[in-house]
C-alpha cells in the first residue's frame, strides 16, 4: 500500500503579476506554503507547478523544501516571457523516473503533457490555454483528449494542474468521461484568490470558478483527505489531496 501527498499550484509568473510583485520576492512564502503541506503529509510528496518563472526559483524551491526537481521544461501560455513547468518529489530515485514533456502544439498558446512515473502511479501535469474563445476552448479539449490517450492503459494514473476549465467545460467532462474522478468533491478550490480580485485584476462581473484540479483512476486508489491553500503570493490555490494505492 501506498500513501502518497499530490499537489499542484499555479505560483503566478512575473507577466501577470502586477501588484503581487516578481516572482522572486515571492518566494519565501511560496515555500512557506509548500512546506506546509509537505510536513502535514502523512507520507511522500508529488508536486507539480507551473507559471515558474525561472529555473533557478525552481531550484530554490527544491531547495528550501528538501524536494527533488524530476524534471523542469520551458512553455509558454500567450506570454512572451519564460514560464516553467516542473515536478518536484521527495519519492526515491528508484520509485521514479525523469520527468518528459510532450508537445502537441507549439507557439504562444502551447498544450502539452508533463509525465512523470513515481510510486506505480503515471502522472501527467498539464496548464492549459487560459482564454475564453473557441479557438482556445478546442485546444483545451484537443490537449484532454490527447491525454487520455496517452495514458490509455497506464493505471493508475493521475492528470493534475491547471486546466483553465470548470467542470461544465467540455475538456474537464471528456476527462471525467474517460473514467477519471475529481479528488476534490465537496471543497473545491477558488480561483482567483481573494487578494487577486481584490487587487482588482478580475472584473467583478466574472465568478470565482475552480479551474486548478486533481483527477485520478485506477482500481485500489482511495482519497483519504483534501485541501487548498490560499494565499497572497498566487491568483490559485495550492490545491492537494492525500491518495491511498493499494
Amino acid at each position: 500500500m501506498t500513501n502518497i501527498r499530490v499537489a499542484s499550484w499555479n505560483i503566478l509568473n512575473d507577466t501577470f503579476s502586477r501588484s503581487h510583485g516578481p516572482q522572486s520576492d515571492r518566494l519565501p512564502e511560496i515555500i512557506s506554503n509548500i512546506n506546509e503541506i509537505k510536513d502535514n503529509s502523512p507520507d511522500k510528496l508529488a508536486l507539480f507547478l507551473c507559471e515558474c518563472s525561472s529555473l533557478d526559483n525552481i531550484k530554490k524551491i527544491a531547495k528550501q523544501t528538501d524536494l527533488e526537481v524530476v524534471g523542469a521544461e520551458r512553455y509558454a501560455i500567450d506570454s512572451p516571457n519564460n514560464e516553467y513547468v516542473s515536478f518536484l518529489t521527495d519519492i526515491e530515485l528508484k520509485d521514479r523516473s525523469d520527468a518528459t514533456i510532450t508537445e502537441f502544439d507549439k507557439g504562444l498558446s502551447r498544450s502539452f503533457a508533463f509525465h512523470m512515473t513515481a510510486a506505480g502511479i503515471n502522472f501527467v501535469g498539464t496548464h492549459m490555454p487560459w482564454k475564453m474563445t473557441p479557438k482556445d476552448s478546442i485546444k483545451r479539449k484537443n490537449t484532454a483528449q490527447k491525454i487520455v490517450e496517452c495514458l490509455e492503459g497506464k493505471d493508475p494514473s493521475i492528470i493534475l494542474g491547471d486546466l483553465n476549465s470548470t467542470n461544465f467545460f467540455p475538456t474537464r467532462r471528456l476527462i471525467s468521461k474517460s473514467g477519471y474522478i475529481q479528488a476534490h468533491q465537496t471543497n473545491e478550490p477558488i480561483f482567483p484568490t481573494p487578494a487577486y480580485r481584490k487587487n482588482g485584476h478580475i472584473p467583478w462581473y466574472i465568478p470565482d470558478v475552480s479551474i486548478d484540479t486533481i483527477y485520478f483512476r485506477g482500481k485500489g486508489i482511495t482519497v483519504n483527505e483534501t485541501g487548498n491553500v490560499v494565499t497572497s503570493v498566487s491568483d490559485h490555490p495550492l490545491i492537494w489531496a492525500d491518495l491511498e494505492i493499494k
